[in-house]
């Protein structure tokens, strides 16, 4: 016999009851089955419901009598597919809502830095303090705010928390990307950053200019 013990067994069996109940008519009857026999129901045993008989548990059922309770059997469906959707892991999950920027002091030491900065060359694989590219720049001016960061744009990008444009406070990075992330800078508002560019070494640039807003834009808190 069947025990419940955890909230997902408990959908998929109420779906599996659902479904095998139903007589739906036969347009619909391929991608229901597919839909179901594609989910395991486990026994308190260890044992698996065969996805085999499942499946044609489902048939047996849709053929035995067909009537004419299309629009009951829409409801059904919608409730079956929708408890699936839910208990396969398919649902969105929201990202836990980031923390509210800390560290005030060290947001505007950071800022400062970054600012004195400017003017400064684009050198490759440069860490400062005569020359940056964009990654050793942001890798200088946190490290002057006694904050050690990886000197890689891939490695940055991997730390702190994904944040939203709206939720972006001095002190957050915003990184670029076509196909690989390939660019980083200091935000300075929501509009502004401050960032190691090729063509201009150390300048400010707007988000919403042509040129980056082009590119996917990512931002991250790492303080």
């Amino acid at each position: 016999m069947l025990r419940r013990f955890s909230p997902r067994n408990d959908i998929l069996l109420n779906a599996f009851s659902l479904v095998t109940s139903c007589k739906p008519p036969f347009f619909l009857r391929s991608c229901l089955s597919k839909t179901l026999a594609s989910v395991t129901f486990p026994f308190t045993n260890g044992c698996y419901y065969p996805k085999l008989y499942i499946t044609k548990r489902i048939t047996h059922n849709l053929e035995v009598s067909g009537g004419n309770a299309v629009r009951q059997y829409i409801t059904k469906l919608i409730t079956v597919l929708v408890l699936v959707f839910l208990a396969s892991g398919c649902a969105t999950v929201r990202e836990k809502a980031p923390a509210p920027p800390s560290r005030p002091d060290v947001r505007r030491e950071i800022v400062k830095t970054a600012f004195s900065l400017k003017g400064r060359p684009y050198k490759k694989t440069a860490k400062g303090p005569d020359a940056f590219d964009c990654s050793g720049f942001v890798y200088y001016v946190f490290k002057k705010a006694k904050i050690n960061l990886p000197a890689s744009t891939k490695e940055q990008y991997e730390l702190g928390q994904k944040i939203s444009l709206k939720e972006v406070h001095p002190g957050d990075l915003v990184f670029f990307r076509t196909i690989k992330i390939f660019h980083v800078g200091i935000m300075l508002n929501e509009k502004e950053f401050i960032h190691s560019s090729t063509t201009k070494g150390v300048s400010i640039d707007r988000i919403d200019e042509n040129y980056w807003k082009r590119k996917k834009a990512y931002f991250r808190r790492v303080l």
